[in-house]
């Protein structure tokens, strides 16, 4: 099964063609749903995980370098009030380089160890801060890009 899913990826069947935001499920998701549906993104709250929700194991946001970055500021301003440990931000080329498949997607509360395993370093108070003064696209990618640790990186990139 998982061979049909890859092939179907690099097929492009089933990727996504505009913004659309995926939440990690915990009880306060739907809320943030809202928020985020009012900046005109469809929103998706995945399936619960069959272990108890933990916020410090959905600690990262993963953002589609398709996705407009205005938009995804303002996700991520609503994202840490709901996903209180988000410390992590990487974009779709770094997280999966050799595939445009998630170029449209965020995906809200990531797996932790995912973003460890990625080598990205974790975001303070003031780098979110700095996100209220991005002006364009190159410079909200360039803040993303300058917490990534490549030397760290644990995993290999994924497809």
């Amino acid at each position: 099964m998982a061979f049909l899913f890859v092939a179907c990826q690099s097929l492009g069947f089933g990727k996504i063609e505009e913004p659309k935001v995926f939440l990690a499920w915990h009880d306060r998701a739907t809320r943030c749903a809202i928020l985020i549906r009012d900046l005109e993104v469809p929103v998706e709250i995945q399936a619960p995980d069959p272990l108890p929700y933990a916020s410090e194991e959905h600690a990262g946001i993963w953002i589609g370098t398709r996705f407009p970055y205005e938009k995804a500021i303002e996700a991520i301003r609503f994202a840490r009030y709901y996903y209180r440990d988000i410390r992590y931000l990487a974009l779709s080329d770094y997280v999966t380089p050799r595939s445009d498949f998630h170029e449209f997607e965020m995906r809200i509360g990531t797996d932790t160890g995912e973003n460890l395993c990625l080598g990205l370093q974790a975001w303070t108070e003031a780098d979110f801060e700095r996100l209220r003064g991005v002006a364009s696209d190159g410079e909200f990618r360039s803040l993303i890009e300058s917490h990534y640790a490549p030397s760290e990186r644990l995993c290999a990139a994924t497809e």
